[in-house]
């Protein structure tokens, strides 16, 4: 099947009626492929439609990912579209890296056969802009094989749904002074433990990464010694009781739509810290206050009692380097502690794969001047999740609402960079304004194709009534979020409003 998604270039520089299409989507990750799913719905399936990414095969992250990645939520939620898995798994299975690819492969196979389409993987888009066609406006996509520039294809389309999303880069190694310790990354773990069975290990970074090389350590060696340098801390959602499995999901559980709504109500766009220890003490699975950072990741209370009881130690500062003292390797922290390390020791850099500022070349806006292109992007955002971005983005704008949907977007990335803890706080707020919006805004069949809704977890009868719970607030709810978020805009004076 991979074969088939290796293509060759269609020239230098191609013009004419071959290097026309209806739709180009870029980017084959979990955002694309979804707007692909958005285009099988609208489009005929005679029209013509270019896939590019940059990679090898669809997949986006999760071919680059390291291979004891697994997901963090059941694995029938995080699908394309609706598409089923093949496959007879317990659904609270959490699918591991190969899985998920394999299924991201299955769907764009299936894709195949409802559009006339055409792939360019192992290619780089260099440029998307709107141009005049015949009276009316279109676009031109210039792109190129990875690694020469120096032959560029254009194409001319309808439309482009540019769905780089997160633009996932796999974390380097970070550098040391000292050579009497080693610096690898999650990819080169699985063979450095082989290679060093007895070298303590030093995880760099408490997020999602962070979590899951701690657990991936213990497994393959219970007795190792593993430290975590932790930061200010990452709490996660409690996926025990956010994902509650048997009858418990009839009756017990918290279902997504009403955690996002409580937290969202709660921020005023300045009281961060309270919204935090809110969350923390509510919804936590690791619920120790002194957590700072969310990142949406997802963590059993089982995975976190494996991970407490199993550190040797947990330092609450940040990583400067490691030297070479009088006596062996010192660590050094950003607050000015040092303290010994055993010589061979292993940092493990699980730090710096996503949320990073993106070259201006490739900031665009969500939506075009005259609505040809489609940015789903982290710099004028519409959603934290680029899955859920992705959905409700694609449907709108290839039924001609997006422009009038009153979503609000933030600039993510800057938000992020300037306060931590404003940015989980803001981007659930926009979470649940953004839900609003789009339910008044999407057209209903739309919605029974939105198998990533953290919701199906639940039945039917329960997702109905949260349904309605929220729609007798909603007018109330939408003003608080806007009120919320513009106070977030002035106070760090960053791109966001809402989309006109």
């Amino acid at each position: 099947m991979l074969d088939q998604e290796n293509s060759g270039a269609m020239g230098n520089q191609a013009k004419g009626q071959d290097s026309k299409y209806d739709l180009v989507v870029v980017g084959a990750g979990i955002a694309g492929l979804n707007a692909l799913h958005a285009a099988a719905l609208y489009l005929p399936r005679t029209a013509r439609v270019l896939l590019v990414d940059a990679k090898d095969r669809s997949g986006g992250m999760w071919t680059i990912a390291y291979d004891y990645v697994r997901l963090h939520q059941p694995h029938p939620l995080f699908t394309v579209g609706a598409e089923q898995w093949t496959w007879r798994k317990p659904p609270n299975y959490l699918a591991t890296r190969d899985e998920v690819q394999a299924h991201l492969a299955s769907c764009l196979a299936t894709l195949r056969g409802k559009l006339d389409l055409e792939e360019r993987f192992g290619h780089s888009v260099s440029d998307v802009r709107e141009v005049p066609v015949s009276g009316h406006w279109g676009a031109e996509v210039d792109f190129h094989k990875v690694g020469d520039p120096t032959e560029t294809t254009t194409v001319n389309a309808d439309r482009v749904i540019y769905a780089a999303g997160f633009d996932y880069a796999a974390p380097t190694a970070v550098e040391l002074t000292s050579k009497a310790v080693l610096s690898v990354t999650p990819a080169d773990l699985s063979a450095t433990l082989t290679d060093h069975p007895n070298a303590p290990v030093y995880i760099v970074g408490g997020g999602k990464t962070g979590m899951d090389t701690i657990l991936a350590v213990l497994k393959a060696d219970p007795t190792r010694a593993v430290s975590l340098i932790n930061g200010d801390g990452t709490y996660f959602w409690n996926r025990t009781r956010y994902f509650p499995t048997g009858l418990r999901r009839w009756v017990g559980g918290i279902l997504a739509a009403g955690i996002i709504r409580d937290c969202a109500m709660r921020f005023d766009g300045t009281n961060e810290d309270d919204m935090r220890a809110h969350f923390i003490a509510n919804y936590a699975a690791n619920p120790d206050p002194r957590n700072k950072n969310f990142i949406y990741g997802i963590l059993s209370e089982d995975e976190d009692k494996q991970i407490e009881t199993g550190l040797k130690d947990k330092l609450w500062d940040y990583l400067e380097d490691v030297v070479d003292g009088e006596t062996g390797p010192i660590l050094r922290m950003r607050s000015g502690a040092q303290m010994p390390v055993p010589e061979g020791s292993l940092f493990v850099t699980c730090t710096g794969s996503i949320f990073r500022r993106q070259s201006a070349s490739k900031r665009m806006p969500c939506l075009s001047p005259n609505d040809v292109i489609l940015s789903i992007n982290t710099n004028e955002a519409m959603h934290v999740l680029t899955t859920y971005a992705s959905f409700i983005l694609s449907h709108l704008f290839l039924t001609g609402k997006l422009r009038d949907a009153g979503l609000y977007f933030l600039d993510l990335e800057a938000l992020i960079q300037q306060d931590k803890q404003a940015f989980s706080a803001a981007s659930m707020v926009q979470a649940y304004h953004n839900l609003l919006m789009g339910l008044k805004s999407l057209p209903p069949s739309s919605r029974k194709h939105f198998g990533m809704d953290f919701n199906l977890w639940y039945p039917l009868p329960r997702r109905l009534m949260a349904l309605y719970r929220i729609s007798k607030t909603a007018r109330e709810d939408i003003r608080h979020c806007r009120k919320s978020l513009d106070a977030v805009v002035d106070r760090f004076g960053i791109a966001g409003g809402q989309l006109t």
